[in-house]
Protein backbone atom coordinates (compact mmCIF):
# COMPACT_ATOMS: atom_id res chain seq x y z
CA UNK A 1 0.00 0.00 0.00
CA UNK A 2 2.83 2.41 0.88
CA UNK A 3 4.60 1.82 -2.41
CA UNK A 4 1.35 2.27 -4.28
CA UNK A 5 0.68 5.63 -2.61
CA UNK A 6 4.27 6.65 -3.28
CA UNK A 7 3.89 5.80 -6.98
CA UNK A 8 0.60 7.66 -7.20
CA UNK A 9 2.20 10.65 -5.51
CA UNK A 10 5.18 10.49 -7.85
CA UNK A 11 2.88 10.36 -10.88
CA UNK A 12 0.89 13.37 -9.69
CA UNK A 13 4.01 15.37 -8.92
CA UNK A 14 5.55 14.30 -12.22
CA UNK A 15 2.46 15.50 -14.08
CA UNK A 16 2.66 18.84 -12.32
CA UNK A 17 6.38 19.21 -12.92
CA UNK A 18 6.20 18.28 -16.60
CA UNK A 19 3.37 20.70 -17.25
CA UNK A 20 5.29 23.62 -15.77
CA UNK A 21 7.31 25.75 -18.17
CA UNK A 22 11.01 24.98 -18.25
CA UNK A 23 12.58 28.33 -19.16
CA UNK A 24 12.47 31.63 -17.28
CA UNK A 25 10.75 33.42 -20.18
CA UNK A 26 8.15 30.68 -20.34
CA UNK A 27 7.58 30.99 -16.58
CA UNK A 28 6.94 34.73 -16.91
CA UNK A 29 4.60 34.11 -19.82
CA UNK A 30 2.83 31.33 -17.91
CA UNK A 31 2.44 33.58 -14.86
CA UNK A 32 0.89 36.26 -17.05
CA UNK A 33 -1.44 33.70 -18.64
CA UNK A 34 -2.44 32.37 -15.22
CA UNK A 35 -3.17 35.89 -13.99
CA UNK A 36 -5.30 36.59 -17.05
CA UNK A 37 -7.07 33.27 -16.72
CA UNK A 38 -7.77 34.00 -13.04
CA UNK A 39 -9.28 37.37 -13.98
CA UNK A 40 -11.45 35.72 -16.64
CA UNK A 41 -12.58 33.05 -14.18
CA UNK A 42 -13.31 35.70 -11.56
CA UNK A 43 -15.58 37.48 -14.01
CA UNK A 44 -17.21 34.26 -15.16
CA UNK A 45 -17.84 33.22 -11.55
CA UNK A 46 -19.19 36.67 -10.63
CA UNK A 47 -16.99 36.84 -7.52
CA UNK A 48 -17.76 39.46 -4.93
CA UNK A 49 -14.94 41.81 -3.90
CA UNK A 50 -14.74 39.92 -0.60
CA UNK A 51 -14.39 36.57 -2.40
CA UNK A 52 -11.73 38.01 -4.71
CA UNK A 53 -9.71 39.21 -1.72
CA UNK A 54 -10.02 35.89 0.12
CA UNK A 55 -9.00 33.93 -2.96
CA UNK A 56 -6.11 36.31 -3.59
CA UNK A 57 -4.80 35.79 -0.04
CA UNK A 58 -5.23 32.02 -0.37
CA UNK A 59 -3.30 32.08 -3.64
CA UNK A 60 -0.46 34.13 -2.18
CA UNK A 61 -0.18 31.80 0.81
CA UNK A 62 -0.26 28.76 -1.48
CA UNK A 63 2.43 30.16 -3.78
CA UNK A 64 4.70 31.07 -0.86
CA UNK A 65 4.46 27.61 0.67
CA UNK A 66 4.91 25.88 -2.69
CA UNK A 67 7.99 27.99 -3.43
CA UNK A 68 9.59 26.85 -0.17
CA UNK A 69 8.69 23.22 -0.81
CA UNK A 70 9.99 23.28 -4.38
CA UNK A 71 13.20 25.00 -3.31
CA UNK A 72 13.77 22.37 -0.62
CA UNK A 73 12.91 19.66 -3.15
CA UNK A 74 15.52 20.97 -5.58
CA UNK A 75 18.15 21.01 -2.84
CA UNK A 76 17.34 17.42 -1.85
CA UNK A 77 17.32 16.23 -5.47
CA UNK A 78 20.70 17.88 -6.09
CA UNK A 79 22.05 16.22 -2.93
CA UNK A 80 20.70 12.86 -4.10
CA UNK A 81 22.36 13.34 -7.48
CA UNK A 82 25.65 14.04 -5.70
CA UNK A 83 25.26 10.90 -3.56
CA UNK A 84 24.45 8.80 -6.62
CA UNK A 85 27.38 10.26 -8.57
CA UNK A 86 29.87 9.93 -5.71
CA UNK A 87 32.79 7.59 -6.17
CA UNK A 88 31.84 5.76 -2.98
CA UNK A 89 28.08 5.19 -2.90
CA UNK A 90 26.39 5.55 0.50
CA UNK A 91 23.05 3.73 0.44
CA UNK A 92 21.91 5.12 3.80
CA UNK A 93 22.38 8.72 2.60
CA UNK A 94 20.51 7.94 -0.61
CA UNK A 95 17.65 6.31 1.32
CA UNK A 96 17.42 9.26 3.71
CA UNK A 97 17.31 11.72 0.80
CA UNK A 98 14.65 9.66 -1.00
CA UNK A 99 12.57 9.72 2.20
CA UNK A 100 13.02 13.50 2.44
CA UNK A 101 12.06 13.95 -1.21
CA UNK A 102 8.98 11.77 -0.76
CA UNK A 103 7.95 13.78 2.30
CA UNK A 104 8.35 17.06 0.40
CA UNK A 105 6.32 15.74 -2.52
CA UNK A 106 3.60 14.79 -0.07
CA UNK A 107 3.68 18.29 1.44
CA UNK A 108 3.37 19.81 -2.03
CA UNK A 109 0.31 17.68 -2.76
CA UNK A 110 -1.20 18.34 0.69
CA UNK A 111 -0.73 22.07 0.21
CA UNK A 112 -2.49 21.88 -3.16
CA UNK A 113 -5.41 19.96 -1.67
CA UNK A 114 -5.66 22.44 1.21
CA UNK A 115 -5.71 25.33 -1.24
CA UNK A 116 -8.49 23.73 -3.27
CA UNK A 117 -10.55 22.97 -0.14
CA UNK A 118 -10.16 26.52 1.19
CA UNK A 119 -11.07 27.97 -2.20
CA UNK A 120 -14.18 25.79 -2.29
CA UNK A 121 -15.16 27.20 1.10
CA UNK A 122 -15.10 30.71 -0.37
CA UNK A 123 -17.25 29.84 -3.38
CA UNK A 124 -20.97 29.18 -3.46
CA UNK A 125 -22.09 25.80 -4.80
CA UNK A 126 -23.11 27.45 -8.09
CA UNK A 127 -19.74 29.17 -8.42
CA UNK A 128 -17.91 25.92 -7.71
CA UNK A 129 -19.98 24.10 -10.32
CA UNK A 130 -19.13 26.83 -12.84
CA UNK A 131 -15.44 26.62 -11.85
CA UNK A 132 -15.44 22.88 -12.54
CA UNK A 133 -16.94 23.51 -15.98
CA UNK A 134 -14.33 26.16 -16.75
CA UNK A 135 -11.49 23.90 -15.61
CA UNK A 136 -12.76 21.03 -17.75
CA UNK A 137 -12.97 23.38 -20.73
CA UNK A 138 -9.44 24.70 -20.14
CA UNK A 139 -8.16 21.18 -19.57
CA UNK A 140 -9.54 19.96 -22.90
CA UNK A 141 -8.06 23.01 -24.63
CA UNK A 142 -4.71 22.29 -23.00
CA UNK A 143 -4.89 18.65 -24.11
CA UNK A 144 -5.53 19.78 -27.68
CA UNK A 145 -2.52 22.13 -27.49
CA UNK A 146 -0.31 19.27 -26.28
CA UNK A 147 -1.50 17.05 -29.12
CA UNK A 148 -0.66 19.80 -31.62
CA UNK A 149 2.81 20.27 -30.10
CA UNK A 150 3.46 16.52 -30.21
CA UNK A 151 2.43 16.38 -33.88
CA UNK A 152 4.82 19.24 -34.69
CA UNK A 153 7.67 17.53 -32.80
CA UNK A 154 7.15 14.21 -34.56
CA UNK A 155 7.09 15.96 -37.96
CA UNK A 156 10.29 17.87 -37.21
CA UNK A 157 12.11 14.62 -36.26
CA UNK A 158 11.42 13.09 -39.69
Amino acid sequence: MGKRMFLIGMLLVGCVLFTLPLRADDKKEAATQITEMAKEMGKALALTPEQKEKIKVLGQDFKAKQAVFYNDLKIKRDALKDVLDAEKFDRSKADALVADITTLQGKILENRVTQVVKTREVLSSEQFKKLKELREQKSSECTDCKKDKNKKKSKSKK
